[in-house]
């Protein structure tokens, strides 16, 4: 299967007469995976947003779109530094439930991570300039406005940040540092 040219409709959506239909903003009835790093307007195929249907065939669309993949990278780092600091117990609202409803709360968190995590994964396959930008400064932004909120409610943990992959670091699950005893009520209406 051609993967590279993979079309959900007709390419070139044809009226009735025989004469093209094709948006002046881009062309075709959307796609997925295009070929090669290009950006979808002026001309170029038309991609699909994720769902059969969400044809970014317009300007406005096309902004949406790229905005709407944005968000979806910043949340994957917000659900990531939520996820963390919920598995800790950091917060005040966790503090005291028991293991099952915090294991339920971790298994959403986790599994809406990976699911807007693998919609990026999509995303960037629509091999899409614009998108693949977005994506980054998406997760650059998220990463950053997770150590902002780091450094305001839990400097302790910045440190954390700066080891290597879980896998291979072995400071990454021995800490030397012991966490200071601090009551955080900053976080206690969360």
């Amino acid at each position: 299967m051609d993967h590279g040219m993979m079309d959900h409709e007709a390419a070139d959506a044809m009226g009735a007469n025989g004469t093209s239909m094709a948006n002046p903003f881009c062309m075709g009835a959307g796609r997925v995976m295009l070929p090669g790093f290009q950006l979808a307007t002026e001309g170029a195929p038309c991609v699909l947003f994720l769902f059969q249907g969400a044809v970014v065939n317009t300007a406005v669309r096309y902004g949406f779109a790229i905005f709407g993949t944005f968000l979806i990278a910043f949340a994957v780092e917000i659900l990531r530094w939520l996820r963390a600091h919920t598995n800790k117990r950091e917060f005040a609202v966790v503090g005291d439930i028991g293991e099952t409803p915090l294991d339920i709360c971790l298994f959403f968190l986790y599994v809406a991570q990976m699911c807007l995590a693998y919609w990026l994964m999509l995303l960037v396959m629509l091999y899409e300039y614009a998108f693949f930008i977005a994506i980054i400064a998406g997760l650059g932004f998220g990463l950053v406005a997770s150590r902002r909120l780091d450094r305001a409610f839990f400097p302790y943990s910045l440190s954390d940040d700066a080891h290597g992959t879980p896998c291979c670091d072995s400071g990454y699950f021995h800490s030397d540092k012991a966490k200071p005893a601090i009551e955080n009520t900053k976080l206690a209406a969360v």
